[in-house]
């Protein structure tokens, strides 16, 4: 009883924290990216869904980019609430709270309350899921969906009743964002990292995975049907392009979060003698593997919104490839082979392959994406960092440096943030 009044204290700290954060955008109509999707597409939808549900048309009623299913959802609340926005949002805002709990919960489970803390701070603070969290739009709900599925798929045993909310949380999600249909690999990922238990069962629990993976599968495949394409009709010109933009850019993400959350160890790791030569060739692979596509600032493109990008406009260029996305490439690479070698030392061979054959389902559904914005890639890429974490960090043996880089990160999160949203609120332009 006492430790599970503990927890509780302890959540109501974190919830108390983002709801101080959140609270001034709530009630805000301060314009912004976030603002515009949201009085322009997803309120719309959530209302002409409201009005003659439980009906819903999959090409009229995706107002926006991604699928209606999270609309359908608020529509359906609303039947009880009314879809005014303050009330939208504050459902919105609910479950990003209750993502935020689950996060946190999971880290706790092995980690001490300053170590889960400080491994989900980044992500409680991070502008990109504290302004999706208080504007309607798909994202934060997209994100838990990914949460419980990642989360789920790291079990060391996984029940038949575990399999079955992964597989259903794949399904949901590809209903919310249809480009997250990469959680369906989670499972065979899983197959891939664990030897069978038998002879016998060889063929079993990738059969099993297969199966799991149908639910999203045939999910994605009616709204294609529907569509015509990966997104409705009318986002076909401006979503769709074919570049490797978007893998480039989310190894870019891991590398500016990756050297925080990296343990002391697995830093160390790179500089000594016997493993230069295959960091050195992760990082130049990372580096040419920029120069495959085009990385200067393009707002016709897609190619903008976010720091990295603002970053990109002003910092040298080779031709229209930046040196920024460069180096953060390279850089990224490094950090996951870090990471996968990290966990393979752990005896975490599983998680390892979870980890690395993931982040690759989720680089490749964005070589068909168009629009390259930060807010696609850093939470799911904070996620996967939460997810692995307590696996490393367990059997650290020095936690100190990593304390003070995870501090670092959860400040300068908090100051992006402010900056770049709160800033528009109290010091008006």
């Amino acid at each position: 009883m006492a430790h599970a009044t503990a927890r509780f204290r302890e959540l109501l700290l974190l919830l108390g924290l983002f709801a101080c954060i959140c609270w001034p955008l709530l009630s805000t109509l301060e314009t912004s990216n976030f603002v515009f999707d949201e009085l322009n597409y997803h309120l719309p939808a959530v209302r002409q869904i409201a009005e003659k549900w439980p009906a819903i048309d999959l090409v009229a009623d995706s107002l926006s980019a991604t699928a209606p299913g999270y609309h359908y959802a608020l529509a359906t609340l609303s039947q009880v609430t009314g879809h005014g926005m303050r009330r939208m949002r504050l459902i919105n805002w609910a479950l990003s709270a209750g993502l935020l709990a689950f996060v946190y919960l999971y880290a706790r489970r092995s980690l001490s309350y300053l170590d889960a803390s400080l491994l989900t701070i980044p992500l409680a603070t991070s502008n990109f899921f504290i302004k999706s969290a208080s504007w309607v739009v798909t994202d934060n709900a997209a994100l838990l969906l990914v949460a419980i599925a990642l989360f789920a798929s790291l079990r060391p045993v996984l029940s038949g009743g575990g399999k079955f909310w992964l597989s259903l949380a794949a399904a949901a999600a590809v209903f919310v964002r249809q480009l997250t249909v990469w959680i369906a690999i989670l499972p065979l990922a899983r197959c891939i990292g664990q030897s069978a238990s038998s002879k016998d069962h060889r063929w079993r629990e990738p059969s099993i995975a297969i199966f799991m993976a149908l639910p999203a599968a045939i999910v994605l495949s009616l709204l294609y049907r529907a569509w015509g394409g990966l997104v409705p009709p009318t986002w076909a010109d401006t979503s769709i392009r074919f570049s490797t933009a978007g893998p480039v850019y989310l190894l870019s993400v891991v590398a500016l979060f990756g050297i925080f959350f990296l343990p002391t160890e697995s830093i160390r790791s790179a500089v000594y003698k016997s493993e230069r030569r295959i960091t050195t060739t992760a990082f130049l692979a990372g580096v040419l593997f920029s120069f495959t596509t085009e990385t200067s600032f393009s707002y016709g493109l897609g190619r903008w919104g976010g720091y990295l990008w603002s970053l990109a406009l002003r910092l040298p260029m080779l031709g229209e490839h930046s040196l920024l996305f460069a180096g953060l490439c390279g850089v990224g690479s490094v950090v996951v082979l870090l990471f996968w070698r990290g966990l393979r030392a752990q005896g975490e061979v599983r998680v390892a392959s979870i980890f690395v054959l993931g982040l690759t389902a989720w680089a490749s559904t964005f070589v068909v994406n168009r629009q390259i914005f930060h807010r696609y890639f850093e939470p799911t890429a904070l996620i996967f960092l939460i997810a692995i974490g307590p696996f490393l960090l367990t059997k650290s043996a020095s936690l100190t440096s990593w304390r003070w880089r995870m501090g670092a990160c959860g400040a300068m999160q908090l100051i992006a943030t402010f900056y770049s949203a709160h800033a528009a609120i109290f010091f008006p332009r």
